[in-house]
């Protein structure tokens, strides 16, 4: 019985608005992953952009609320009451943009890449976040939007969702879940 669901941020639980850009904002919009290649993301982004981390930081939240949007904002209200988590790849400032979406609160735990010092497909992961979610993976439901996250969360006893953006996300969801 599914008693959780674990949301991917970016393409899942996020939309990601088609806007127009500046050649440093595109850059950095082309990933928000904690690691870039081998790269910490900041490292990567001082690389890519000769900027300083303070300047990068700015951009960056500037960017992040530029692009994204909430792909669905009644969606817990069409769920039933389940523990929710978000489970991203993203580095830790979209923390601070969930808080100021109002979204923040109606997840029972956060699993960002950035926090935790690895990223999915690793197994520990996973094992993060059935420990923070404190339920056996085979209650979670996992959604992402990427395939082998998808197969690194049934390998570690995950339900799994792959989620194409065709049809709300909720819909999605309750077809698995009921």
């Amino acid at each position: 019985m599914i008693k959780a669901v674990a949301f991917d941020l970016g393409r899942v639980f996020i939309d990601i608005k088609n806007v127009s850009l500046n050649p440093t904002e595109k850059i950095l919009s082309m990933t928000f992953d904690y690691k870039v290649g081998e790269k910490l993301f900041w490292d990567w982004a001082e690389g890519e952009t000769g900027l300083d981390i303070k300047k990068l930081q700015e951009i960056s939240w500037n960017t992040i609320n530029k692009i994204y949007e909430i792909r669905e904002p009644d969606i817990f209200t069409k769920l039933p009451k389940l523990k929710f988590a978000t489970a991203s790849n993203h580095i830790s400032m979209i923390k601070d943009w969930l808080k100021k979406k109002g979204v923040y609160d109606n997840f029972y735990c956060h699993v960002i890449s950035e926090d935790i010092r690895c990223m999915k497909p690793s197994y520990k992961f996973y094992e993060i976040l059935i420990e923070k979610l404190e339920e056996k993976p085979e209650d979670v439901l996992f959604v992402d939007d990427k395939k082998k996250n998808i197969e690194g969360a049934k390998k570690a006893g995950f339900k799994t969702l792959l989620y194409d953006g065709q049809v709300p996300l909720s819909e999605s969801i309750l077809k698995v879940i009921l």
